[in-house]
């Protein structure tokens, strides 16, 4: 692979203020070592010039004048592709007031290497702007303005403090799944751009965790651990293990595993359809639950601390049976109540209850008729619906999602 770096490009639009910087042209060939066995990958680069452009308040100064340096990018793991030598940019905001830049990849119409096989990722002060993800999963940007390219990604909109300079670091590599003959003489070729922007609606949204419980198993593909309901839809990958085949996540943030429930009398009456709601049909009497868990058979196991139920309504039931048998009861393992909430209107119920010591809880919801979503999560926040993930090989989290989830991996021995 030959990588070139070019010369600042610059383009003034007096309205929007735009500032584009021409980062990256990298054209990739395969050179075959001895057989068909693998490609192998390296990197020169050759600098003219010295790349600052001041514009308004800001200094965009590409790699200090330095050359790229991109050596060994064949497919790599993502851990191998971060232990590479990194492309360098900062921007320098020379004023006192903040700026909020978008920064983007252009990519050129003339590419051969498909965007899936290929990853990327910004990290400034150590921290992820870019989580390691696939090219061709970034959101699309409609505004390109450096010819011969004509299709571009969405990679972040930063806010750079006043008087302050801001270092990116950014990686580019192979994935390493890629076939080779899906890389065998292609190339590709991209430049970052960079445009001055309003400050976003939400620019200070709340972190939420990721927790991995990987039982021994390993990721070569970095999952997010942090997110927020500005981040775009992503997925997260799958681990591997020796002597095992991966059989799927569970967990989330959903506590509640509607495959686990108790096969007690109390427990009839319902079914889970494929988006994990809660059916309720045929009402039987005072004495039928419409969704239960036994509390001395199907427990749930919760440590001390805030928790918060959530159940919301996607059918009404009718207001003359919720008025008789509607509510939702939560015993501990003793039988004392620890949360009781009687439902006469159907509206979406959202309470918060504290526990004092560890302890296992059973729960009975009494709706009939219609269909609903419950979510009992860790904390005193009420978060947007999740079914409960109950060894599912592909998870994705939608953009906009809330919430601190934990993701458990079940294995089969081979």
């Amino acid at each position: 692979m030959t990588i070139r770096g070019k010369n600042l490009y610059l383009k003034k639009n007096n309205k929007n203020k735009k500032i584009i910087i021409s980062t990256i042209i990298v054209a990739i060939l395969v050179i075959i070592i001895s057989s068909y066995s693998y490609a192998l990958w390296s990197a020169t680069e050759e600098q003219e010039g010295f790349n600052q452009v001041n514009i308004s308040c800001l200094d965009l100064v590409v790699n200090d004048n330095k050359p790229i340096n991109l050596v060994n990018s064949y497919q790599l793991s993502d851990h191998e592709a971060l232990e590479q030598v990194p492309y360098t940019f900062k921007i320098t905001n020379n004023c006192s007031e903040d700026e909020y830049v978008s920064i983007q990849l252009d990519m050129k119409s003339s590419n051969t290497l498909l965007t899936n096989n290929l990853r990327l990722s910004l990290i400034s002060d150590n921290d992820y702007i870019v989580w390691p993800s696939q090219i061709s999963e970034l959101s699309d940007s409609n505004e390109i303005n450096i010819d011969g390219y004509n299709t571009a990604k969405k990679l972040e909109i930063e806010k750079i403090d006043g008087n302050t300079t801001k270092e990116y670091n950014l990686y580019l590599w192979i994935d390493e799944d890629t076939p080779y003959e899906d890389i065998n003489n292609k190339t590709f070729e991209s430049k970052i751009e960079i445009n001055n922007v309003n400050e976003p609606e939400n620019s200070n949204p709340t972190k939420w965790h990721i927790t991995y419980d990987l039982d021994g198993g390993i990721l070569t593909k970095i999952n997010r651990n942090e997110y927020d309901e500005n981040d775009t839809t992503f997925s997260i990958s799958n681990p591997t293990k020796e002597g095992y085949t991966f059989a799927g996540w569970s967990g989330g943030k959903n506590l509640l595993n509607y495959n686990e429930l108790s096969t007690s009398a109390v427990n009839v009456g319902y079914e889970v359809d494929e988006n994990g709601y809660v059916y309720r049909s045929t009402p039987n009497g005072s004495d039928d639950r419409g969704w239960s868990y036994d509390r001395n058979n199907g427990k749930v196991g919760l440590s001390q601390g805030d928790y918060t139920l959530s159940l919301n309504f996607i059918t009404i039931p009718s207001s003359e049976l919720v008025s008789k048998y509607g509510g939702i009861n939560f015993y501990d393992f003793n039988n004392n109540h620890i949360l009781a909430v009687p439902i006469f209107n159907m509206e979406n119920v959202t309470r918060t209850f504290t526990l004092s010591e560890s302890n296992n809880i059973g729960i009975m919801i009494k709706s009939y008729e219609g269909v609903y979503r419950i979510q009992l999560e860790e904390g005193d926040i009420a978060t947007d619906w999740e079914p409960y993930i109950d060894k599912q090989t592909s998870v994705t989290i939608p953009q906009g999602s809330t919430g601190n989830r934990t993701y458990t991996a079940n294995w089969i021995p081979n």
